[in-house]
């Protein structure tokens, strides 16, 4: 209940409320709208937006983690296990030092004060090679020791040429 009451909530007359719930749940529902007939039933007819929440206040998730366990966790990591990437960082983290922390929150929090760069992609496997801008500058070469003759003669070999600006056969 205390979170219907700091949360923003939608008032509506109590004709109107009571007429969106199911009727199997009616008898459950009839007990809470009386407990908190103030919050959820109260003077107001149609839909008006209120909120429970003072001016300006801004809530904090649970998940957010004290400022100084977050300063101590960039003490070490810029002190003790410099070097250390992030999974084998809080790996120590949970072993050595006994802070329970998640590898994510580590690495949002020490990206945001730039303790370690951007994920680094590996370069292409392949590239294309530019070709030569002249005809005759480049002959690739191929040779094949292939048994032409199926062992009926001598042995023979393919050797076949490409320019390497036109694919043309020189």
């Amino acid at each position: 209940m205390d979170y219907l009451k700091k949360t923003s909530l939608w008032r509506f007359s109590k004709s109107d409320f009571l007429s969106l719930l199911p009727k199997s749940t009616f008898s459950v529902n009839i007990d809470l709208l009386r407990e908190n007939q103030r919050f959820l039933l109260g003077g107001l007819n149609g839909a008006e937006k209120i909120s429970y929440e003072p001016e300006g206040a801004s809530r904090v998730p649970i998940t957010t983690k004290p400022k100084g366990l977050m300063k101590k966790i960039r003490h070490l990591y810029q002190k003790v296990y410099k070097g250390f990437n992030i999974t084998y960082f809080t790996e120590k983290l949970n072993e050595i030092e006994g802070i329970d922390i998640s590898r994510e929150t580590v690495r949002k929090h020490s990206r945001g004060h730039n303790l370690i760069d951007e994920m680094r992609h590996a370069p292409k496997h392949r590239s294309r090679r530019e070709r030569m801008p002249m005809v005759g500058m480049t002959l690739q070469h191929d040779t094949s020791e292939h048994d032409w003759l199926e062992g009926r003669g001598p042995e023979i070999k393919l050797i076949a040429s490409i320019d390497d600006a036109n694919n043309e056969v020189p």
